[in-house]
């Protein structure tokens, strides 16, 4: 055999085996990138919601979203005091649309959130709502049975006035944060 042709050969070799070794290395470095900007924010995109809800189109989610929040403001929480927000008076149902919001990457536009959120929310650090976040989201994947029917998640009252108003607040800030 020719001796600059198995030279040829074994650069050519080593050059494959770096360019193979090499290409890797930058797929972490993009994967570590991309799980540091979502850890920022709770991940909703992976959550899994009731297959009714995930039919439901974007715009009607927007809409009882909207329903949602109007039936929040007539409560006026803002003025409760904190362990009264503690009472479970909300059902997954609801949860679920305003978590489907998210989920689709929609904001809740909100005008004046000091004159409709409770001051513990106001006074709160852009991590602390999102760790509230991930809280709610932690608690719906491990108590919401997702195969339920409408009927059953609307009388699945788990969730408190301070998890409604968390999500809300969130929905309306979401966007913003860092």
């Amino acid at each position: 055999m020719n001796i600059p042709l198995v030279i040829i050969l074994i650069i050519f070799v080593v050059v494959a085996i770096i360019f193979i070794i090499s290409k890797p290395k930058k797929k972490i470095i993009k994967q570590k990138i991309k799980e540091d900007i979502s850890e920022s924010l709770p991940n909703a995109y992976k959550l899994d919601l009731p297959k009714q809800i995930m039919k439901i189109k974007k715009l009607e989610i927007t809409n009882i979203a909207k329903k949602i929040y109007d039936i929040f403001l007539k409560f006026k929480y803002k003025d409760f005091e904190l362990a009264k927000l503690d009472t479970k008076e909300w059902h997954t149902w609801q949860v679920s649309i305003l978590l489907m919001m998210y989920k689709h990457h929609k904001d809740l536009f909100i005008p004046n959130p000091k004159f409709i959120f409770h001051k513990f929310l106001l006074n709160s650090s852009e991590e602390q709502v999102k760790t509230m976040m991930k809280g709610i989201l932690k608690k719906y994947k491990l108590q919401v049975h997702i195969l339920h029917s409408r009927d059953i998640l609307s009388k699945e009252f788990i969730w408190t006035s301070r998890d409604i108003s968390v999500i809300l607040y969130f929905l309306s800030k979401y966007k913003t944060y860092k």
